[in-house]
């Protein structure tokens, strides 16, 4: 008994006791396998095509766990900024990519959106490319929690409005 307690604890969804098994029990052990096998692999197929779409939008795609490391950088934003996968995956996001001048402002974002479930998690702001050039990009922010509601990511989905917000002054500048 002890040791089925421990499996179950480990993370065992069923176990016999080899000594006393009977052939209901035997048979919702077998089922209970091959479903959970089943969800399993949809789930990984559900992921993989998750990442395949996330890996080709047009957009920045980014994924950071809860320290602000890069675990995730899509071929766009890669693309967009100049850097290599290998040049910035388990590297710190604000050291590398937001300017000088508002990394403190941006880190109390991420804090806050950590900490605070509800807060808007949609926002603008500068970005660095490889050699320095600022492009602006309109953030969508999730972040992902653990079963205890402990927040363990963040992943991101930018559009870079750098053009736009261009293009806006122009016109400002024009109409006066």
């Amino acid at each position: 008994e002890l040791t089925g307690n421990e499996a179950v604890i480990r993370g065992a969804q069923d176990y016999l006791i080899k000594w006393n098994i009977n052939p209901d029990q035997l048979m919702r052990s077998i089922s209970y396998s091959y479903h959970r096998k089943k969800v399993e692999q949809k789930l990984v197929e559900s992921e993989e095509k998750f990442r395949q779409v996330i890996e080709n939008i047009q957009l920045l795609g980014l994924m950071l766990d809860i320290d602000g490391k890069i675990t995730f950088a899509n071929n766009y934003l890669l693309k967009l900024t100049g850097w290599k996968r290998e040049e910035v995956i388990g590297k710190d996001w604000i050291e590398i990519f937001v300017p000088n001048h508002i990394k403190e402002k941006i880190g109390r974002i991420y804090s806050e959106m950590k900490s605070s479930p509800g807060f808007p998690a949609a926002y603008e702001y500068e970005i660095l490319t490889k050699e320095g050039k600022q492009l602006v990009i309109s953030w969508s922010n999730m972040v992902h929690y653990d079963q205890t509601e402990a927040p363990i990511s963040i992943t991101g989905v930018g559009e870079n409005i750098t053009e736009r917000i261009k293009y806006q002054k122009a016109l400002i500048k024009n109409e006066k």
